[in-house]
């Protein structure tokens, strides 16, 4: 902690005090501060170090006080240094509570140096203590402000009223031609202005360990792995709230706005960036060669110098790019930029005192919060958005563009090696810019930039103010053809977030459904107008699918449970609402529209935009209340209901449709039962989401948190299309009220001239002229319907394919109307279940062009018994290039799960035919050279074999002729001249062939016995063929080698191939993209390394040491995710530790392992379907968490190591939360520590303190030993117990016993008493003031019925063992120590001052300084005097416990 002239109370009561006089805000408060005061402005200059992660800065706040009582100001502010504060040019006093600490590297180097960690001001002995520690970050972990940086306003300092006509200017802004307010009024008096008042803060950090990345240099190890050339630093903003204080004092906090003005010092070349000075890595000396590190680190750390495998198929991607114009200037003078939130008010000026650097300055006009402060910094290359209309611009190659169509400037920022990869990704953006601001309003700020950067954490994006920042992992080159979808959502969702999530922000917690959901809205329309009407719906109907899944006592939209700290792209609870919300809107304009003179969120949305521009936004913040009033004043309608059902509720609806036709009221009647399913009994725990469940459950079980209530029964209109029998469709608006509604529905089509009519009877030209246009009508129907090919006799032959029976048809023939569909125009988020022939599902296959109702139609045959005809019905849809090719997948999977022995696989069959005739030789399962310029057709070629790979017979085995075909597939596969990369088509390939062999292990086929073997150890010697050779010539990113250890490791769990941990560590080596190493590190894990204490150790190690956030981030979710593994009892035994036998041995099932005469991988177990250990467990929540404190937390591996893990300082708030969270689950918390109390020996050594503070030692003997006094139970009146031994030397402390209270006290009772030296107890009458009380012997009473006393005993350091040694110390002052071996023990206990001396001479001087931090508690050290050489000698180390 720094301070300056004041001090907060260090004991633990004295701080509790403390905290408890200073005002707190509530969990949900959305305000910073008491109202007293805002901040208007802000002036920040940054000087950024490259090399060494170091920045040092200065930032001025311009305050506006709100009330004359202003008297002191909080700020955020942690892992910062914090130099020196001035109030108006002023230096005052401030106090800096920061618990991080990030930039104190003494936890790494004392982990590097006793490869452990014992902090040594830490009280807790055990990790079962970690909700002590837990206590002190619970501003972070509820929610509240922090408050780290407090500043004291002087006591003579006045909050002076301001003259209205005088506008003071600060002195950062006497150069800015900003538009920004300077006071503020006072709420209870407009008429009022205070004199604004400026704060000055001279500030530096180093190596932050959030808010700040940095790409390369040499900040806390020297890393050698990344090229200068590609060192860079970008500003995160993941945390909220948590991110920006992380590199500067601010008031970090979405509600807090204010304007700005940057100003950032850089090299101005690659060649001026200084020479490297690491901060820790010479006191070290940790380089590639460091042979000191166990488990044999060193195999690990590769120079890459040295080493064919480089990192240029890493996420760094550290290569630089040979097909960079030549004419390029020379990498050392290369430009080093500085991307910011404002292009238009950019500018550079040469440094003052260093001609090496340069000054980067801009202005931000609107008013934006500090969370969405950021800048980027590094030797990129920029490039304008393309734009598509300009036919003479070259969209990959012409660097020098000019033209600029758009009214706002817009630039593309990426390392040079990334140029091609980033025009390929951002083709789009322009197009897209200039969309949203014609259909929802103009862009709300002065230009717009994108900067693609390595080793951010999360795929999506971090959005500033103008600025968004994606990682260069959702770059792809032209050839590439899978990220095309995803990375465009990326770049999308960022984006629209700069209109809602940024310009407009959430009004509190529980509004941030409407402005995601209003900024994913906007993606999806340009989604619609970009991919085309089918991806929409289809995307569409996908998220309502996972929407009915996921929505099981989940709290509403409008009141969602945040665990703190929030992170924007990685907390559960945003990520159900982000695939919520935009749903739910979409549906609410279905709704509006249908509604008269109403254009629906195409007039909302701008109007929302509109007003946060104009200021009638107050602070920009948006409610769901404000939200439903535009809408209701758009719609001119009520939408009460809605807004209660969807966004104030939860949960989903399921309709379950009965009809028939009455063919004597020509009406359709129909009934609609809603239903909603509201128990978890249904929804399996999966194993990477156990923490999150858990976590949430324990939370909301002790804060009496309690779940909403789902909706019983939702409301609203629905339509209903019927398909009448002569082909019209009659659309039908119904209102839902109830859970069951019974309707009528009038019919439409004259019923008896429709019997009449066959469509498959010979024409007449003598026919009636009515019955010849149905007779047409039906033809034009016949010719336009999909799925009508392969019906020649010849071709259903060939692909042995069969039609409804003649009985169905006739059936069909005479049917009222041809299908229904319900809810046609998607204005609800529900399961449908019609219940209609399957010859009606067939003719909503074919004959409807909406791919909702075709997906609906496939899932009605994927869920029924295997069919031929269904087969048939598939195979077509499959082979009929007109449908969406989406629909042509879905049929392929549906084929697979048709595939079954009671219909001859006739399914696998057509599935093989299909990939025959489209890309293979004619007659031949040769696959042609690839060719995936058609992108469904390559869809199709990759989702067939791995459809075939999921058909089982009844044993559970894949036919052999799978297993061929798709090992032929691999074998054959031939990439030359093809435009397109192949890596993701090999990757399924692998993946597919690799799932044939997952097959039950307790069956064996002895028929064909040998011929199984044989294709097995072909598999394997065909995928570790591709392994070594991806290893020799690495694909894209080593995506091979990648696919391949992940499905090895599918296969490890279910027993299938043996697990090899020399390879397996091999990979964890950094010569391996960061990809390759995490999965090699899950492997580890799953094989048992959850349990080992040196794959834990070595876990922890690696994710100490490493540069790579994104690295750290992926290993700690392996380390969460494993423990959910634990706790599903599929984590494996090879490597756990001896302790963890007994749980094995329980757990395991009676087994029998048999391995065959072959000398491959494989093995057969015959087991059980349930361990022992759990075969009677609760498979709860809690059941789960009980059963893993009896089997995992009792290693002491991960005790260690996760003890260690939460009094680090290199993590992350929230990476500190899900530690304590694990903690949590894992380890009950104890409210009591072990003391352990020494016996006094019968000599001991006095000190004594003679001239010139020179200490002389002398023996004295001690008293005889006291007698063994029996246990009693005390049961009196008030009493004090004083528990000493007979002659007065050991007090163990005072225990008050109330009236009536009884303790039974046992030598046993005092850890480290023995018989041989007991404790006698005494006790007398506690005096009440102003009185006494009755004496009473000193022999307690005996009473037989003892009633337990509730309170704990808490014994405490005997008092006549401790002396004060006060500054500096007094001659013949006594110091009692005690002899213990060869040294001598004396207990101190320090006082309460900041630094405590203790000076002891004899002969040669030794001093040693102790330095007490404030807010720590007090406690007792030991100082053990050694004698060498005639001196003394000093060493400390704390008591135990």
């Amino acid at each position: 902690m720094d301070t300056s002239s004041t001090a907060i109370p260090s004991s633990s009561a004295g701080r509790l005090a403390h905290d408890a006089k200073q005002p707190r805000t509530s969990a949900r408060s959305i305000y910073h501060h008491h109202g007293s005061y805002k901040v208007v402005h802000q002036y920040v200059s940054i000087d950024v170090d490259l090399t060494s992660h170091r920045i040092d800065g200065v930032t001025e706040l311009t305050i506006a006080p709100t009330s004359p009582l202003l008297k002191y100001l909080y700020l955020d502010c942690r892992s910062i240094k914090i130099k020196n504060v001035y109030l108006n040019n002023k230096k005052i006093s401030y106090i800096h509570n920061d618990i991080i600490k990030s930039h104190d590297q003494s936890f790494l180097k004392s982990f590097i140096d006793n490869d452990n960690y014992h902090p040594s001001s830490n009280i807790y002995q055990s990790i079962n203590q970690h909700h002590y520690l837990k206590a002190n970050y619970d501003p972070y972990f509820s929610g509240q402000n922090t408050k780290e940086l407090y500043i004291q306003l002087p006591d003579n300092f006045k909050i002076t009223l301001q003259d209205t006509n005088q506008t003071p200017i600060p002195l950062s802004m006497t150069n800015a031609s900003i538009n920004s307010p300077y006071s503020i009024r006072t709420p209870s008096n407009d008429s009022l202005i205070y004199t604004p008042l400026t704060i000055k803060i001279e500030y530096s950090l180093q190596n932050p360990i959030d808010g700040v990345n940095f790409v390369g240099g040499y900040g806390f190890l020297n890393s050698k792995k990344i090229k200068k050339y590609d060192w860079h630093a970008y500003t995160t903003n993941s945390n909220l709230g948590l991110s920006t204080s992380y590199w500067l004092p601010c008031l970090d906090s979405l509600w807090e706005k204010s304007t700005w003005q940057i100003d950032i010092t850089v090299p101005k070349t690659i060649a001026n960036i200084t020479a490297p000075i690491p901060l820790v890595a010479s006191s070290l000396n940790f380089d590639d060669n460091e042979d000191d590190i166990d488990i044999d680190i060193e195999k690990t750390v590769i120079d890459i110098d040295d080493d064919p495998i480089l990192l240029s198929n890493s996420d760094s991607e550290n290569e630089y790019d040979n097909n960079i114009d030549e004419n390029y200037e020379s990498i050392n003078e290369r430009e080093i930029k500085v991307i910011c939130c404002d292009l238009t008010s950019l500018k550079e000026t040469p440094h003052p005192l260093n001609e090496n650097k340069k000054i980067v300055s801009f202005q931000i006009a609107t008013p934006i919060s500090a969370h969405h402060l950021g800048w980027a910094i590094g030797p990129f290359k920029s490039f304008k958005m393309i734009d598509l209309k300009d036919k003479n611009q070259n969209a990959y190659y012409d660097y020098d563009y000019e033209k600029d169509t758009f009214q706002i400037e817009s630039l593309i920022y990426c390392l040079p090696s990334k140029i091609n990869a980033a025009k390929s990704t951002t083709i789009f953006l322009a197009h897209a810019i200039e969309f949203f601001s014609r259909e929802f309003g103009s862009f709300p700020f002065s230009s717009y930039s994108i900067v693609f950067v390595d080793d951010l954490t999360t795929n999506d994006s971090n959005s500033f103010a103008g600025l968004n920042i994606h990682s260069n992992r959702i770059l792809y080159e032209p050839n590439a053809i899978e990220p095309l979808y995803s990375s465009t959502e990326i770049i999308l969702d960022g984006l629209t977030l700069q209109w809602s999530g940024v310009n407009v922000v959430p009004a509190d917690y529980k509004d941030f459904w409407v402005t995601i959901g209003i900024a994913n809205y906007m993606s999806l329309q340009y989604y619609k107008k970009l991919m085309g009407w089918n991806e929409f719906k289809f995307k569409i109907k996908k998220a309502t699918e996972q929407i009915c899944k996921q929505d099981i006592n989940k709290n509403p939209l409008a009141d969602p449970f945040f665990l703190f700290p929030i992170n924007e792209n990685d907390d559960k609870t945003l990520k159900f609402i982000r695939l919520k919300s935009p749903i739910v809107i979409y549906i609410l304009d279905r709704r509006m529209t249908k509604t008269d003179k109403s254009f629906g969120l195409s007039r909302v949305i701008p109007k929302i935009f509109l007003q946060a521009m104009s200021g009638d936004l107050p602070n920009g913040g948006l409610s769901t209340t404000h939200f439903q009033y535009i809408c209701e004043k758009v719609n001119h309608n009520k939408l009460d209901d809605f807004f209660n059902q969807w966004i104030y509720g939860s949960g989903t609806p399921t309709f379950e449709i009965t009809q028939r036709f009455n063919k004597k009221r020509m009406f359709i009647e129909m009934g609609i039962r809603q239903t909603q399913n509201n128990s978890h009994d249904d929804q399996q725990i999966k194993a990477k989401e156990f923490i999150d469940e858990s976590i949430f459950h324990l939370t909301k079980k002790n804060s009496d948190e309690i779940n909403k209530k789902p909706n019983t029964v939702f409301t609203g209109p629905m339509t209903i299309r019927i398909h009448e029998a002569d082909g019209t469709p009659y659309e039908h608006i119904v209102n839902i009220k109830d859970s069951f509604s019974k309707i009528d529905i009038q019919y439409n089509t004259k019923y008896k001239r429709l019997k009449k009519v066959n469509p498959s009877i010979h024409r007449s030209p003598d026919g009636d002229n009515e019955e010849m246009a149905d007779l047409n009508y039906y033809d034009s129907l016949n010719n336009n319907s999909l799925g009508n090919i392969l019906k020649s006799e010849q071709e259903m032959r060939s692909w042995n394919l069969y039609d409804f029976s003649k009985e169905k048809l006739d059936k069909k023939q005479n049917e009222a109307f041809e299908w229904i569909r319900i809810d046609a125009d998607f204005e609800w988020i529900c399961c449908i279940h019609v219940n209609q022939p399957d010859y009606m599902f067939c003719s909503q296959l074919q004959s409807d062009r909406d791919v909702e109702a075709q997906l609906d139609a496939i899932q009605y045959f994927k869920n029924s018994p295997p069919n031929k005809v269904y087969s048939s019905i598939l195979t077509r849809t499959l082979m009929d290039s007109r449908y969406y090719y989406g629909i042509r997948l879905e049929a392929a999977n549906a084929l697979a799960a048709l595939a079954k022995e009671e219909c001859q696989f006739i399914g696998m069959k057509h599935l093989i035919k299909a990939f025959q005739i489209l890309f293979c030789y004619e007659n031949s399962s040769v696959p042609v050279n690839n060719d995936f310029s058609n992108f469904p057709n390559y869809f199709l070629q990759k989702g067939i074999p791995v459809a075939l790979s999921k058909i089982r017979n009844i044993d559970g085995r894949c036919p052999n002729e799978i297993k061929i075909f798709i090992l032929n597939l691999i074998k054959f596969n031939d990439n030359q001249g093809n435009y397109f990369l192949d890596h993701n088509y090999m990757g399924d390939l692998i993946k597919s062939l690799m799932w044939t062999i997952d097959e039950p292990n307790n069956i064996i086929d002895e028929n064909n016995v040998d011929e199984s073997e044989k294709l097995i150890k072909m598999i394997v010697e065909e995928v570790e063929k591709l392994q070594h050779m991806d290893e020799s010539i690495p694909s894209f990113e080593n995506h091979i080698l990648y696919s391949i250890l992940k499905q090895q490791m599918k296969l490890i769990k279910r027993n299938l191939i043996h697990f090899s941990f020399e390879e397996t560590f091999n990979y964890t080596s950094p010569r391996y993209n960061y990809n390759i190493r995490i999965m090699a590190f899950e492997l580890l894990l799953y094989c048992g390394g959850i349990k080992n204490s040196l794959v834990l150790h070595y876990l922890f190690f690696s994710i100490y040491i490493e540069n790579s956030r994104y690295f750290k981030y992926e290993l700690l979710k392996l380390f969460y995710n494993a423990i959910g593994f634990t706790s599903m009892n599929q984590i494996l035994s090879q490597l756990e530790d001896e302790e963890f036998e007994i749980f094995t041995l329980s757990n395991q099932p009676s087994s029998e392992i048999k391995k065959p005469s072959n000398d491959f991988s494989m093995i057969v177990v015959e087991e059980k379907p349930k361990p022992n250990l759990l075969e009677n467990s609760d498979f709860s929540i809690e059941g789960l968490i009980k059963y893993l404190r009896k089997t995992l937390a009792t290693g002491n591996g991960i005790k260690k190591e996760l003890y260690s893990a939460i009094h680090s300082n290199i993590f992350s708030i929230k990476d500190k939360r899900r530690l304590f969270d694990i903690c949590e689950i894992l380890f009950e918390p104890v409210d009591s520590v072990v003391v352990k109390l020494g016996i006094p020996s019968d000599k001991r050594i006095v000190a004594r303190v003679v001239k010139d503070f020179e200490v002389v030692l002398k023996r004295e003997i001690r008293a005889k030993k006291p007698e063994v006094t029996k246990s009693s139970i005390i049961s009196i009146k008030p009493q004090k117990l004083k528990l000493k031994n007979k002659k007065g030397n050991m007090n163990l402390g005072i225990i008050k016993l109330g009236t009536g209270q009884k303790k039974r006290i046992k030598s046993n009772d005092i850890k480290g008493i023995s018989e041989e030296k007991p404790i006698a107890i005494e006790s007398s009458p506690i005096k009440k003031p102003g009185g006494g009380s009755k004496p009473t012997s000193r022999r307690p009473s005996i009473n037989k019925a003892v009633q337990p006393l509730k309170p704990k005993l808490q014994f405490k350091t005997p008092d006549t063992k401790t002396a004060v040694i006060k500054k500096p110390l007094k001659k013949k002052s006594n110091v009692v120590v005690r002899k213990t071996d060869n040294s001598f023990a004396v207990k101190l206990r320090l006082p309460q001052k900041k630094l405590q001396q203790i000076n002891m001479k004899n002969g040669n001087g030794f001093h040693v300084y102790y330095d007490r931090k404030l807010g720590q508690p007090n406690f007792i050290r030991t100082v053990r005097i050694s004698f060498k050489k005639k001196s003394i000698l000093l060493s400390s180390q704390p008591v135990d416990g």
